[in-house]
């Protein structure tokens, strides 16, 4: 800027001001006198308003132009000022930048207050080199410090209007206040104690070596930028605290801030818009935005570095509907509070955010309705999470993938997000313990899938209520719980518990919990790992199906004292479970549903006293297949209306069914026991059902039941001991063992009529015996293991009977030729034995007979193989031959074989008897030779086989010798080896050959009977090489072991 804008003043500037001044003010000080010296080679003239301006920096104090009276002094009237209060911007800008005037105006610097400052103050690209200070002015128009360097900057009460300025080529003037782009300011920036700016406040990186101070400070741009800070970088602190307001977006993004961010009791307004970011801002210490902070719109704090607390207690942040406050992958060295009656309206977003301390939203509200309210996806807190203690959300809160260093506690915590997520913690990690207890509650799903938790899962008390289609109140489908479940005193649940598959490390204690999910899953622990105890104890209740189905569980299973109610239906299902301890549904437990242990595998007892299982016209209580290493109990008022089933089971204890087994007119119970057993105790049976259960008399040591054989039904199952005998059972519709185990003696014998016996996978560790009775349908030993002997002889009418000896495994069998079913009645693929029968085997041909009796239309080669097996083991190798070409022949009548298959296999055992006769081969081959030598000598004779050698012409074949000396002399016999042995040349075919022009016409084929010679010559050569070849597979066991 020019030294001179005047050229009047240039002509005689000094008696001017300095003559005025000296009017003014009568005697002045040297350093007054310095600076109106200075001012004249700038001004022409100066407003009384100036000269004390002026006078006040010459003498090192503030130029204060506020009066008495606070009404005078209200910024509201600055525009009615007169000239006395007001200053014009290019007087003190001349100030500001000359070098000289720095000089006389330190330490204190300019300093103003109370004035009008008319026209905009430009500092832009300048240096000012002394503190700038406008407390409660009025700037008529923007102040503009674009690259400005500073040492201080103080506006605390001051008010700027805007003007419109063109801050990006690429966007039309914007209203400003301050344009204070990269600014440089040595010391701090204060816009505070009533400082407002009507018009955006740009502070892009600007640099502040102290802090930047707008506590009660008031920024309004609506609708744009209010405070634009964006990359700035200030050495001390930020404060937009302390009644801070802005009416439109406060910009930090990436800015560095060497103290703390203090926005406490500051309140943001950019409705619908964000309205404060602080995105990649990097914060020292902490940063507040609490105790009576507020922001209407988003807070931004996206990728934000925080090397202290992040404290939002108190705060307020509404964008309804959309981010309220968005910290996502921000990094936070210490905690995370939204506690003390935080209240979000709009989503809380932490998203991959980093928490080095705790996560505190206790006595929070966040509300975002059908949408999420809080999430913590992927956030990595080292601390604990705090839900509790009246913290409430009113939308989902997502904890998906979290990382939680110690306990994640939600106790008195309220989560509502009706029909959808209330409570989202899928596969996040927790080193301690989850707290969903102690009036926790939760209108919503609450969902831990595939979470790890290093400590309990506690919901004690807490209440779980989802009510939609899906109706999943609490989830935890593959979680891994180091410690304990707790889902009791006071537990309730409305909608399905599922804990499908769930590891929990110590026990799953549902004691006194409620479980509701009225004809649907109320608790599912399906394949479940529990390595302590189930607790369904202790006033338990559940409105629809509990399965522990395929769990595992290290302690107990004790539903006693429960009750459980899937009228109709399965209400406990622990199918295929694995429980290491005991089975409790005893002292007063209570089903109205199916009870199913079906395949369960128990290592204590099964107690039932005192129980009451209810499934009318149903089965009530089913273990079948069950294995239970102690005692089943029935007793002590036990009762059941329904069918009892205990089919198939294995028990090592004792069985006692002292209790009531109960039906109705129609239906009949029936109990299946098909069990290994060490004793038996008293059976107590309605009488209703007495005439069904004459057949349940204990069988004792050595004693047959005889009489007691009597059923009219399908089913006879009986107690076993040690040996079964139906000795003189006058009429039974079937008998049915399938999976008795461990019978040392299993026998039929004399009993008049039997329909059925259906003995399948039967166990006898010593003979079975069946004998002298009648038959008038199936035996079925499938899969059955007899230890010693199979004896089947003596049968009654055999053509009635059905046998299915299929995949049973004997140590010796024996069968009578009268005690054999019609063809086609016999099964035997499969039957496994080592010795057949007490009586010498020479019979193979009785032996045959039996093995075709099996269907025509299911041939089956592994009872001749067997068969073959045992005669071998005995040493009648003839024998075992003759069933392999039996079988070989059977297969060709009912196998079914392509024609080419059966032409060659019929070939093959008319030559060499399927490989097992490979000799048969040299028979054929000596018939051939034999036949040969007959025609080839008969040929020879009548001149049909002529000499190869053609200078051998003889007048007649006799003269040949004479003739041809050196030609070999006819030996038919040799020659018809010589033809038929391949490979081997005996050198008398290749002299002789049978001549297909000689001879007379044959009267039945029209050619030469030397042509026709010609033709056998060539099939004794072929039959050579074809029988040869079979002589060699044969004798090596290559077609033999085509055949299997």
């Amino acid at each position: 800027m020019p030294r001179v804008k005047n050229k009047a003043m240039n002509e005689n500037p000094e008696p001017k001001l300095l003559e005025l001044a000296c009017e003014k003010f009568g005697e002045l000080n040297g350093a007054e006198k310095k600076l109106f010296t200075l001012a004249q080679e700038a001004f022409s003239e100066l407003a009384d308003s100036e000269y004390t301006l002026f006078r006040a920096i010459a003498k090192g104090r503030p130029a204060d132009y506020r009066t008495s009276s606070e009404e005078h002094n209200n910024l509201d009237q600055a525009l009615n000022w007169g000239v006395d209060r007001t200053l014009r911007a290019d007087r003190i800008r001349w100030l500001c930048i000359e070098p000289e005037v720095w000089k006389l105006c330190l330490p204190r610097g300019i300093d103003i207050s109370g004035a009008k400052i008319e026209g905009s103050l430009n500092l832009s690209f300048s240096e000012v080199n002394v503190p700038l200070c406008c407390f409660q002015c009025y700037f008529t128009e923007v102040l503009q410090l674009q690259q400005t360097k500073l040492r201080n900057l103080d506006l605390s009460g001051t008010r700027i209007a805007s003007s419109k300025l063109l801050v990006s080529p690429a966007k039309p003037p914007i209203s400003t206040s301050i344009n204070a782009r990269e600014i440089s300011v040595t010391g701090p920036v204060s816009l505070s104690d009533g400082f407002q700016a009507v018009g955006m406040v740009i502070l892009r990186g600007a640099t502040i070596g102290g802090h930047l101070d707008c506590s009660q400070g008031k920024f309004i741009n609506e609708g744009n930028d209010a405070l634009f800070a964006q990359s700035a970088k200030i050495t001390g602190s930020v404060w937009l605290s302390d009644g801070f307001e802005a009416v439109g977006m406060v910009s930090l993004v990436n800015a560095t801030i060497g103290g703390v961010l203090d926005c406490s009791q500051g309140k943001f307004t950019n409705e619908g818009n964000d309205a404060l970011v602080a995105q990649s801002a990097k914060v020292t210490v902490d940063v507040y935005l609490c105790n009576g902070f507020e922001a209407i719109g988003s807070v931004i704090l996206l990728s934000a570095t925080i090397g202290g607390d992040l404290n939002c207690s108190g705060g307020k942040f509404t964008n309804e509907g959309n981010d309220a406050l968005v910290a996502q992958s921000a990094k936070v060295t210490g905690d995370v509070s939204l506690n003390d009656n935080f209240q979000a309206v709009g989503e809380v977003n932490l998203r991959g955010a980093t928490i080095g301390g705790d996560l505190n939203c206790s006595k929070g509200k966040f509300t975002n309705q059908d949408k999420s309210a809080l999430v913590l996806l992927g956030t990595k807190i080292m601390g604990a999470v705090w839900l509790s203690k009246g913290f409430q959300a009113v939308g989902m809160v997502s904890l998906v993938d979290a990382t939680m260093g110690r306990d994640l506690n939600c106790s008195q915590g309220k989560f509502t997000n009706e029909g959808n997520d209330a409570l989202v913690a899928q596969n996040a990690k927790v080193t301690g313990d989850v707290s969903l207890n102690d009036n926790f509650q939760a209108i919503g799903r609450v969902s831990l899938f595939g979470a790890n938790i290093g400590g309990d899962l506690n919901c004690s008390g807490g209440k779980f209520t989802n009510e939609d289609e899906d109706k999943f109140a609490l989830v935890a489908i593959d979680a891994n719980i180091k410690g304990y479940i707790y889902l009791d005193k006071g537990f309730q649940a409305i909608g399905k518990v599922n804990l499908f598959g769930a590891t929990i490390g110590g026990d799953l204690d549902c004691s006194g919990g409620k479980f509701t999910n009225e004809g649907k899953a109320a608790l599912v622990a399906q394949n479940a790992k529990v390595t302590g105890g189930v607790f369904l104890s202790d006033n338990f209740q559940a409105i629809g199906r509990v399965s522990l189905f395929g769990a595992t569980i290290g302690g107990d299973l004790d539903c006693s004292g429960g009750k459980f109610t899937n009228e109709g239906k399965a209400a406990l299902v622990a199918q295929n479970a694995k429980v290491t301890g005991g089975v409790f549904l005893s002292d007063n437990f209570q089903a109205i549903g199916r009870v199913s242990l079906f395949g369960a595998t128990i290592g204590g007892d099964l107690d039932c006293s005192g129980g009451k299982f209810t499934n009318e016209g149903k089965a009530a209580l089913v273990a079948q297949n069950a294995k239970v290493t102690g005692g089943v109990f029935l007793s002590d008022n036990f009762q059941a209306i329904g069918k009892v089933s205990l089919f198939g089971a294995t028990i090592g204890g004792d069985l006692n069914c002292s209790g009531r087994i109960l039906e109705d007119e129609q239906v009949t119970a029936i109990l299946c026991l098909c069990l290994k057993i060490d004793r038996v105790l008293q059976n107590k049976l309605s009488r209703k059902a007495v005439k069904f259960w004459l057949n349940l008399l204990p069988v004792k040591q050595n004693k047959a039941p005889e009489e007691a054989v009597k059923p009219s039904l399908g089913v006879f199952l009986i107690l076993v001991l040690k040996h079964l005998m139906t000795a003189r059972a006058k009429s039974v519709s079937a008998l049915e063992f399938f999976v008795v185990q461990d019978l040392n003696r299993f026998m039929v014998k004399r009993a008049e009529s039997i329909v059925a016996l259906l003995a399948d996978a039967i166990d006898v560790k010593g003979n079975v015996s069946l004998k002298d009775f009648k038959v008038e349908g199936l035996i079925s030993l499938y899969g059955a293991r007899v230890g010693k002997t199979l004896e089947i002889a003596r049968i009654r009418a055999p053509q009635g009977m059905a046998l299915d000896l299929r995949f049973a495994q004997v140590q010796t069998f024996e069968h009578a030729e009268n005690s054999l079913p019609l063809s086609g009645n016999l099964a035997l693929n499969g039957l496994a034995y080592e010795v057949l029968g007490t009586k010498p085997l020479q019979n193979c041909e009785r032996h045959l007979t039996w093995l075709r009796l099996q269907p025509k239309a299911l041939f089956s080669s592994q009872p001749y193989e067997q068969l073959a097996k045992v005669l071998r083991s005995v040493g009648e190798g003839d024998e075992a031959v003759k069933v392999l070409i039996g079988r070989e022949n059977d297969l060709l009548q009912r196998g079914n074989l392509h024609w080419f298959s059966k032409g060659w296999k019929r070939f093959l055992g008319y030559t060499i008897a399927y490989g097992y006769h490979p000799e048969w081969a040299l028979i054929w081959g000596l018939v051939v030779v034999v036949a040969g030598s007959f025609l080839f000598n008969v040929g020879y004779q009548h001149g049909l086989i002529s000499a190869t050698d053609k200078d051998c012409k003889p007048p007649t074949l006799q003269q040949v010798d004479q003739a041809c000396p050196n030609h070999p002399k006819f030996n038919p016999i040799i020659y018809s080896l010589d033809v038929f042995l391949p490979i081997v040349d005996l050198r008398l075919k290749t002299y002789w050959l049978p001549n297909a022009t000689k001879g007379v016409e044959n009267p039945f084929f029209h050619i030469k009977w030397g042509a026709l010679l010609r033709y056998y010559f060539w099939l004794h050569i072929i039959s050579g090489w074809v029988l040869t070849t079979l002589w060699v597979a044969g004798f090596s066991g290559l077609v033999r072991n085509s055949n299997k």
